[in-house]
């Protein structure tokens, strides 16, 4: 979900909790039906003096337009994201779940990680992995670990679908040994890709 997407969410579950509660109002008799007609009513006459106000009303009902084309896009199916390249041959398309299977697969057999969360964006024509893992803290240092992880991770990726990508970014959490007796304790660690120019390493 990008910014216009989260602003209209924001806006639309604003607008659902006031008409919620206006519903509420009415039904549990706080405020008298009279006063919604006296509101509706100057909601009219605002909108209907000069050019000004009309102006304002199209905002607000294009506003409105927008909010409902938003909701109803939830409704309709949604395409599968992809990554697509060009070969001598033709086009190639590679689904975001393709790449985080192939993700998955290239470090299932690294002891230290307990669990595999990757996420894949878009990068131009490439693809950028985000890796979130749960790692036993005591098993390896991070360093040695995350050269690993984006090793492995990038060179399986680009032997199996051509796509050469952006970035391999790591997000660790440490998990503290008191964690296997249901105690949580963990720390995160964020490392960048050092595959790019702006490779860096930061904890937190």
């Amino acid at each position: 979900m990008n910014w216009r997407e989260k602003i209209f969410a924001l806006i639309l579950g604003v607008i659902s909790l006031l008409v919620a509660w206006g519903i509420g109002a009415i039904i549990f008799g706080s405020l008298p039906l009279i006063t919604i007609q006296e509101w509706l009513t100057s909601f009219y006459l605002f909108f209907s003096q000069g050019i000004g106000y009309l102006i304002l009303g199209g905002i607000v009902v294009a506003l409105f337009v927008l909010l409902a084309l938003f909701f109803f896009r939830f409704l309709l199916p949604q395409k599968e994201p992809v990554i697509t390249y060009h070969t001598p041959e033709g086009k190639v398309k590679i689904s975001f779940d393709s790449i985080k299977t192939l993700s998955r697969e290239a470090i299932k057999d690294v002891e230290a990680i307990t669990e595999i969360d990757p996420q894949v964006e878009r990068a131009g024509s490439s693809a950028r992995v985000i890796l979130n893992l749960k790692v036993k803290s005591l098993s390896s240092s991070i360093p040695e670990l995350s050269n690993l992880v984006q090793s492995q991770v990038k060179q399986k990726i680009e032997e199996k679908t051509g796509i050469t990508l952006k970035e391999v970014r790591l997000s660790v959490d440490l998990l503290s040994p008191q964690s296997s007796e249901g105690k949580e304790a963990t720390s995160e660690v964020t490392v960048e890709n050092p595959f790019t120019s702006d490779s860096e390493t930061s904890q937190k």
